[in-house]
């Protein structure tokens, strides 16, 4: 005999849900880079806190490095490094922007390629035939025609006078500015590339010439990532160590 057996009192267990793998696996990923920065913090200062305990902040402030006495201070080193890098990108950043200016705008055809194979060109050169060339070929030059020049006309401002030589902060400033502009300019480029077809178009549309474009809208909206990628193509230099080599020789 069938027994009838009411639905509604009959209770199905829920599947049990499978594991999120991506979740997991995006969840390691993003705690995976702080912990490798945190590590690294934390082995650099296990690694220089002999260095700290020895001679505390007389290191950064000093001026000495005499290692006979065991006297070390590394305020010329910062300071050579700060004035370069701020010189560098002065020189380098309105060259390069006007470099990717014309590489990503309509113009000459020819120019551009030439161009643009000179700039990726400048950009494969090692840091070291760099160093050499700036030694026996920029630095020879700069002392002759820019920093004699200067020092003979403008004596009376007090960093510009002195005795000009080749070993100095501007000699190094100026290899340093060389050697970012290649990537200065190939990204600057790719971002003026990316701005907008759009905001051009209306911009000449309201009559706007080319430089009321370029200057008004296309420079303004790109100006974050060019800053942010000055940056960048500096601190790439930092990275490959010339950063210690050229203000050293610099003095």
């Amino acid at each position: 005999m069938a027994v009838a057996v009411d639905s509604s009192t009959l209770s199905v267990a829920p599947a049990p849900r499978p594991p999120d793998r991506y979740r997991t696996v995006t969840a390691f990923i993003s705690w995976a880079a702080p912990a490798a920065l945190i590590l690294v913090v934390a082995v650099l200062i296990q690694q220089a806190w002999p260095s700290v305990t020895r001679f505390g902040v007389g290191f950064l402030i000093g001026q000495d490095w005499n290692q006979v006495t065991n006297t070390f201070g590394a305020l010329p080193f910062i300071f050579g490094t700060v004035v370069t890098s701020a010189i560098a990108l002065v020189i380098a950043l309105p060259v390069g922007i006007a470099v990717a200016v014309l590489l990503a705008e309509p113009g000459q055809q020819g120019l551009r390629g030439a161009l643009g194979t000179g700039i990726e060109l400048l950009a494969a050169i090692p840091s070291a035939v760099y160093g050499i060339w700036a030694l026996y070929v920029l630095a020879p030059w700069a002392l002759l025609h820019i920093e004699t020049p200067i020092t003979d006309h403008l004596a009376a401002v007090p960093f510009l006078g002195g005795v000009p030589r080749q070993t100095s902060l501007f000699t190094a400033s100026l290899v340093l500015a060389v050697m970012i502009l290649p990537t200065l300019a190939a990204v600057s480029r790719d971002v003026i590339r990316a701005v907008p077809r759009g905001l051009r178009e209306s911009t000449v549309a309201l009559g706007a010439t080319w430089w009321e474009t370029i200057w008004h809208v296309v420079l303004p909206a790109a100006r974050a990532g060019i800053f942010l990628h000055a940056g960048c193509g500096h601190r790439q230099r930092v990275r490959r160590g010339d950063r210690g080599r050229i203000p050293g020789r610099a003095g």
